[in-house]
């Protein structure tokens, strides 16, 4: 028999129970279904050994392969040593200890596993699988546990699994409330706060004050945050632990929940030393032949991650989701916890060491949240790789990203984010192929809210929308040690048959703290951001890119945004426009920036084009400058007792509002303005104690080839401060003046 005949009997079979089942997965596409239903011929039932009743009355061999039946209830009620498990019925595992050793458990679209939450220590422990099988597993797919059902509970000792200390001490911590569970040996995840600085990973020693001091292993360094506020820690110890016997590659375990959207649930589960696929190299996918024999495509399995939701498309908001709340995730070659196409709330986990992203949405099109999360030290690709070519093979989330989405359906919201080698959060709405066209986005998976209503309210209301116009949610996250704290990429912005405000709402990153990046959020092809109750501390980086280090988005065409109530230090530009459309900047704090707003007036300019900028205040030293105008033909400069504006602006749009622009607060008594001329003395780093302390802008030029543009104008010069206005100003002609920048007629 076939092994294509043989999975399409035995899934026949599966699914004879109920309606619920009868389409499965790829019902349409027989060699689809062969491969994604491979996994169903690792257990012949009619040789495996039928379990029922209890482990300790069922004789088994470290090779045997078990088979519980439909309507049937099989206990694992002590340790148990065996090759293969599948479930049709009920696989149930005692709440005292025991530690159970396997290659595979499958459970069928019928099957249950149901682990009850208790104190008592409870392994489940992958053995390895040996040489690669071509034969008898032509998908890649045995070593760990592969759900087909609706219906998985997997539950731990409920504990605090992550809490933001009041104090770190050298061997302890202190917390304001208490923590719950802790024991002494309990291992303590405790954050570096730079890309460059280690974890600590400590034992609790003992548990004083009822939970509020946990005396510990030695502390080995400061963890405090520039605010001086402290990371959050976490407890990477679980009653229930998933974990590979050998940590080797190719014998690792992984775990996949395939097809179903709804009803299995992680509680207090830790995942240790499990995931097959690496980012070492791309991914690659599994080619059958016309009978489910193996061709191609295992050089570096696709998929074999710590914990996977294989949904890849269908998901639906109405349905419930599946849950994995307080688990742990650790030590992965690939991504951590993978939603793919699928539904999930990933809420109050630590996922720590990911050789890829620590929290990732594979194809685009997921819905769910990833909520209060721990997230710490995505490694990266360690080998050198070619970024576009990797993109073009739909590759993504290899770079070093705690939080990688393909798309805008997950809300992310309240996560702690420590040490990544490029992201702490990166989106880029480049969906996968699987998960339909480029703009297939469901409105069904559209939050409630005014973006919705939109869609809904048309003339004919679409099924469907673009995945760049769905806005996304980023709000109270806070992270430190990256290149960049945000990274974003194609998303609300503008198309040929889309206009800049189509859109009634922005995507929110609020209360968010972004720390010891070199930018706070970039990114490019983005638009309708609301940047709100944020602070973003860089480390002062100078850049031979044409694009400097930023606080906020400066890359192309990024437009529409609100920046209010934010702090913002230490980045070459605070603020950069390039001119695609419309920018807000109120109520900002600028401190110890090199230029807190860079304003760039380009030809390509959005008509018509508002710039306000109201109510900041600059801070810092004195060498730290506060307004930046970069020369060229479409910009205006004046002597230095003139203010300035842009000629395009008011040309375009007759309005450029600014309020007390070139006096307190937005200056430093307002004797700061840069100009781009009569810059080689300039001393932008002046008392630092870095590289360039003391060096001008000549210098650092000559030996870094980078500088800052610029003049620095003492407080003896006479400038001439800008009267309070909120109306159009200076809006003429203006007539090009041979060999010098443009000047009003």
């Amino acid at each position: 028999m076939t092994q294509l005949a043989f999975a399409t009997i035995a899934f026949s079979a599966l699914f004879a129970a109920g309606e619920a089942h009868d389409a499965g997965p790829h019902s349409d596409d027989p060699l689809k279904r062969s491969e994604h239903m491979a996994v169903m011929d690792l257990v012949d039932p009619d040789t495996a050994v039928e379990a029922t009743g209890s482990s300790r009355d069922l004789q088994t061999a470290p090779d045997s392969d078990l088979y519980v039946p439909e309507d049937e209830e099989f206990l694992i009620d002590g340790d148990l040593d065996v090759r293969r498990i599948l479930i049709e019925g009920t696989l149930r595992v005692t709440e005292s200890a025991c530690t159970i050793r396997f290659e595979t458990i499958i459970g069928g679209t019928c099957g249950q596993l149901i682990v009850p939450a208790s104190p008592n220590l409870r392994r489940f422990i992958v053995k390895a699988r040996g040489p690669r099988d071509r034969d008898g597993d032509p998908t890649d797919v045995a070593g760990g546990i592969i759900l087909h059902s609706p219906e998985n509970t997997v539950e731990g000792q409920a504990k605090t699994r992550i809490a933001v200390p009041s104090e770190i001490g050298p061997n302890y911590l202190r917390f304001a409330t208490p923590v719950e569970n802790w024991q002494p040996g309990d291992r303590i995840l405790i954050p570096g706060i730079t890309w460059d600085s280690p974890d600590d990973v400590v034992s609790i020693v003992s548990i004083d004050d009822g939970g509020l001091r946990v005396v510990t292993e030695a502390i080995g360094q400061d963890h405090r945050l520039p605010d001086k506020s402290l990371p959050a820690v976490g407890n990477l110890t679980c009653s229930v632990v998933i974990e590979s016997e050998n940590p080797d590659q190719t014998q690792r375990g992984h775990l996949m929940v395939m097809h179903e959207h709804t009803g299995t649930a992680f509680r207090h589960v830790r995942f240790s030393q499990l995931g097959r696929t690496s980012v070492e190299s791309t991914p690659t996918t599994i080619t059958l032949g016309p009978e489910g024999e193996f061709v191609a495509g295992d050089e570096n399995t696709i998929g074999r991650y710590p914990l996977h939701f294989h949904g890849r498309n269908g998901a639906d908001k109405t349905v419930d989701p599946h849950y994995v709340e307080g688990c742990v995730i650790e030590d992965s070659p690939t991504h951590g916890l993978v939603n793919h196409g699928s539904h999930v709330s990933a809420v109050g986990n630590v996922v720590y060491d990911c050789a890829g992203s620590n929290l990732f949405a594979e194809n685009g099109i997921e819905i769910g949240d990833f909520t209060d999360n721990l997230c710490v030290l995505s490694r990266g690709r360690q080998s050198k790789a070619n970024r576009k070519d990797e993109f073009h093979k739909k590759n993504f989330g290899w770079e070093g990203t705690l939080v990688w989405l393909n798309g805008p359906g997950i809300d992310v919201e309240g996560n702690h984010l420590y040490r990544a080698k490029r992201a702490l959060i990166e989106m880029d709405c480049e969906i996968l192929p699987d998960a339909g066209t480029p703009f297939s986005y469901p409105v069904a998976y559209v939050r409630e809210g005014a973006h919705k209503q939109m869609l809904l309210s048309q003339p004919k209301p679409p099924q469907a929308v673009g995945v760049f116009q769905v806005p996304a949610r980023f709000v109270g996250n806070t992270g430190a040690g990256a290149v960049f704290g945000m990274h974003l990429q194609r998303h609300l912005y503008d198309l040929k048959s889309f206009d800049t405000r189509i859109y009634p709402e922005k995507t929110p990153v609020h209360d968010t703290r972004m720390f010891n990046v070199d930018s706070g959020i970039n990114g490019t092809y983005l638009g309708h951001l609301d940047i709100r109750h944020c602070r973003f501390d860089g480390n002062l980086k100078l850049s031979t890119d044409y694009r400097p280090y930023t606080g906020t988005p400066s890359g192309t065409k990024v437009h529409d945004l609100v920046i209010a109530d934010c702090e913002i230090r230490r980045f070459q530009s605070g603020v950069v426009d390039r001119g695609w459309s419309d920018l807000t900047v109120e109520n900002c704090l600028f401190e110890n920036n090199l230029i807190d707003i860079q304003l760039l007036a380009r030809s390509s300019i959005k008509s018509p084009h508002t710039v306000t900028l109201a109510r900041s205040r600059h801070g810092g030293r004195r060498q730290m400058q506060a307004l930046y105008a970069k020369r060229n033909p479409k910009t205006v400069y004046g002597a230095p007792a003139d203010y300035w504006v842009y000629g395009t602006y008011p040309e375009r749009s007759g309005k450029y509002e600014i309020e007390q622009f070139l006096v307190a607060p937005h200056t430093l008594d307002g004797h700061m303005l840069f100009y781009s001329h009569n810059a080689a003395s300039f001393v932008p780093f002046e008392g630092t104690g870095t590289e360039y302390d003391g060096k001008t802008n000549q210098q650092l030029m000559d030996e870094h080839g980078v500088c800052v543009d610029g003049r620095f104008f003492a407080a003896g010069d006479e400038i001439e401060q800008l009267p309070r206005t909120n109306v159009p100003i200076w809006i003429a002609k203006f007539a090009e003046t041979a060999g010098n920048p443009r000047t009003p007629e």
